[in-house]
């Protein structure tokens, strides 16, 4: 049953490694994850490693891609800043993006293929980061604290991580959601309650500052993690097929055992690039 104590926990855990709540997410996608065991946090950020990694790649930055066209031969692809003609293209963008409508494929993809997008939807998952000195803590804080006040609104708190200066605030699912809609102050507002409650309400004078992701309201993401929906797991695999020898689909909702993970974006994109070469040389 679900009248357990560590429910809320293990929906909090849930929530926070899918970006959905448990009752959105297919069992299929639970027992085929694998779990590296090693999750390695950036300090100077995210995009310093993608800078750093793609580092002499020609890239085009502020280009939008509006539309696909692949009925013919080869492949153009549409953009803010012109044309683009190719044979092959591989394409990255998350199932948010695909199923908004706002990168028009024409023709449309078939009927199996946007099916697989509808039934591997982004979650949602942000971080709301508060500024304040480590000194303020006693020096045997946790590195984590799960805040679970009720099983609607949960909230995890990672405390000066690796000595740094700040307090993140972790929401996932159906929450993050909500207080992402919320706005900018409400997000602050229910962090910093949270911290007052666990530390004292004078802790929360040395917070000097703020920072939030708001990845649902993001329009080149629209949301967090793919979860394949009950019974739609297969889908994955759907997703990641090639279409007519010239468009390639990667990401990590084309993975089947390292979805909503950035190395298992990363190796689908290799996998991408592989099926792209093997085309070329008939391998």
């Amino acid at each position: 049953g679900r009248d357990g104590e560590w429910v809320d926990v293990l929906d909090y855990y849930t929530a926070q490694n899918t970006s959905s709540d448990p009752d959105q997410v297919s069992v299929g996608d639970i027992v085929n994850y694998h779990d590296t065991g090693e999750n390695w946090p950036v300090p100077d950020g995210y995009g310093a490693l993608v800078e750093r990694w793609a580092y002499g790649v020609s890239v085009a930055l502020n280009t939008v891609v509006t539309a696909i066209r692949w009925g013919g031969s080869g492949v153009k692809v549409e953009t803010s800043r012109g044309g683009i003609s190719a044979n092959h293209v591989v394409i990255a963008v998350s199932t948010g993006v695909l199923g908004s409508g706002e990168l028009r494929f024409i023709p449309e993809l078939p009927v199996d293929k946007q099916s697989a997008v509808a039934a591997l939807p982004l979650g949602n998952y942000n971080h709301v980061r508060l500024s304040i000195e480590r000194r303020f803590f006693e020096p045997d804080i946790p590195d984590r604290v799960v805040v679970t006040s009720d099983s609607d609104s949960p909230l995890g708190l990672t405390l000066c991580p690796y000595g740094s200066d700040c307090v993140i605030g972790i929401v996932a699912g159906r929450f993050a959601d909500w207080l992402e809609r919320a706005g900018v102050e409400a997000s602050r507002q229910y962090v910093t309650d949270a911290l007052a409650d666990l530390f004292g309400h004078d802790i929360v004078r040395h917070v000097t500052d703020d920072h939030q992701s708001a990845w649902r309201g993001n329009p080149f993401v629209r949301g967090a993690y793919s979860s394949a929906v009950p019974g739609q797991f297969h889908q994955r695999s759907v997703l990641a097929q090639p279409l007519a020898g010239r468009l390639y689909f990667c990401g990590e909702a084309t993975s089947i055992d390292h979805f909503c993970t950035c190395h298992g974006a990363k190796m689908t994109g290799e996998r991408a690039a592989r099926e792209v070469l093997d085309s070329l040389t008939g391998g």
